[in-house]
């Protein structure tokens, strides 16, 4: 079974996380990149199920960048 997310509703929740996200991700040691993009990175990790190397080598940044927004983001989906 697959499922889809449309762009209206990816945008949708993006500005549902935005304030939650916006706060979180400007204490981190890297320079925080778009919110969009985090999102993009935390939903193609639960759409794949790679595991973070992968991801990092797929996205261009650290292992542990990517468990971070990983934590972040799932802490933020509890905060709405």
């Amino acid at each position: 079974m697959y499922y889809k997310m449309t762009f209206d509703v990816f945008q949708k929740l993006v500005l549902e996380l935005i304030s939650c996200l916006q706060s979180q991700c400007l204490n981190l040691v890297r320079p925080h990149l778009e919110i969009k993009k985090i999102v993009t990175i935390v939903f193609y990790k639960f759409a794949n199920g790679h595991s973070a190397t992968h991801m990092a080598d797929h996205f261009n940044m650290g292992a542990s960048t990517i468990w971070k927004y990983v934590d972040i983001v799932c802490d933020a989906f509890t905060s709405i």
